[in-house]
């Protein structure tokens, strides 16, 4: 009787990049040669989705007819266009599979790789997705603020290459696992949409159907002040009393300026016009309001609903560092029952709605991340002869 044994792997050799495939260099051109619209269509580092490494070509630029394009700089089928330089170090390295022959040339800060006869251009593709690829990447940019890549260090990368007929295998038993894969988290999130959709319209439709409901500015309800100065020598590692500002608990102090429960108001920066409620005591910094006054009776918590519903960060100025006022939220209309006790009601159906939602949310969330790992895993058994 046959006895079952154990398949076993044999590595695969790695071959260096610039062994496997030709790197040409994009287009250079003047700022002088861009054109609302021409024949000569140029892509650049946003053409391509940091997420998924499909090719993005919502926004393309465009140069003169008169710029002569050699057919080097235009994409050819089975390439890999690759971002060569960027402002973002995260952006580095991205590429994007190019299935056809399109009629687009490549930017200066981008490169195209060529595959050669040894290897498809598609398997190529998988294996920039994988663990491998982004660890070889961060290794050359690490330590100092580099912004670009060499074609001559990117042709040291070292690619796990079976035969031809094994690639095509490979690639094949990934297109058809990823497809698989892209359709579940493309479900987790319609189910995440679902959510979110689901808790704005318990909160429009619950303001909407109440004609009862008052509308008044928000300075006609309530008076806000911001918090104060706080010079950083002030801040003591000792202290016990957290400290707040427009980012929400940046430390520790050893007096408070605020006690009881609060409703605070981020007023500069990038949170500006976030709501939050917290407990005191606090110390509050004047990067943030806190409702010093109401000319109303309201439940803390559904006016902390509703100041976050009115979206706030709208009425900031257009300065590099946005900020909001007491001026600028004044004229801005909410909508609430006059009673406390319905504030209440409609607070515990709208927490009830936002509980669904967060487990909604950590679903998908265990999902998504559940369905990177299996990527990688597959990834990881290609490139290392186990892909079954």
């Amino acid at each position: 009787m046959a006895v079952a044994t154990r398949q076993s792997y044999v590595p695969l050799k790695a071959v260096p990049l610039a062994e496997l495939a030709e790197f040409r260099r994009g287009l250079t051109y003047k700022k002088s040669d861009e054109v609302a619209l021409s024949s000569n269509a140029v892509l650049r580092a946003n053409n391509i989705d940091l997420g998924t490494g499909s090719l993005d070509l919502a926004d393309v630029r465009f140069i003169s007819d008169e710029v002569s394009v050699p057919v080097s700089k235009k994409i050819t089928a089975d390439s890999l266009l690759i971002c060569t330089a960027s402002g973002s170090r995260s952006h580095l390295g991205k590429v994007a599979y190019i299935e056809d022959d399109l009629d687009y040339a490549f930017g200066g800060f981008m490169g195209l790789i060529v595959p050669g006869p040894q290897v498809l251009g598609k398997f190529l593709y998988y294996f920039t997705r994988s663990n491998m690829y982004s660890s070889f990447i961060d290794s050359l940019s690490a330590g100092a603020n580099i912004n670009n890549l060499r074609f001559s260090d990117l042709g040291q990368l070292r690619v796990p290459v079976p035969r031809l007929d094994e690639q095509k295998r490979i690639v094949a038993v990934l297109d058809q696992a990823f497809a698989a894969l892209d359709r579940a988290r493309a479900h987790a999130e319609a189910n995440l949409v679902d959510a979110n959709e689901l808790l704005r319209s318990v909160q429009i439709t619950a303001a909407a159907n109440h004609k009862d409901w008052i509308t008044a500015e928000i300075s006609t309800i309530i008076k806000v002040r911001s918090g104060d100065f706080l010079p950083s020598k002030a801040m003591a590692a000792s202290g016990t009393i957290p400290v707040f500002g427009g980012n929400g608990q940046t430390g520790l102090h050893d007096k408070a300026n605020l006690s009881g429960r609060n409703i605070l108001i981020g007023r500069v920066g990038a949170k500006c016009g976030n709501v939050r409620v917290v407990d005191g005591p606090i110390w509050l910094t004047d990067n943030a309001f806190h409702v010093s006054k109401f000319y109303r009776d309201f439940d803390l918590d559904f006016l902390a609903l509703i100041l976050s519903g009115a979206d706030l960060r709208r009425t900031a100025n257009q300065a590099a560092q946005p900020a909001i006022s007491g001026a600028t939220i004044g004229p801005v209309e909410v909508r609430f029952p006059e009673s406390v006790e319905e504030q209440k009601l409609y607070v515990r159906r709208v927490m009830s709605i936002e509980v669904k939602s967060l487990e909604l949310l950590n679903a998908y969330e265990q999902k998504v991340s559940a369905i990177a790992n299996l990527r990688q895993s597959l990834l990881q058994k290609a490139f290392s002869g186990e892909l079954a």
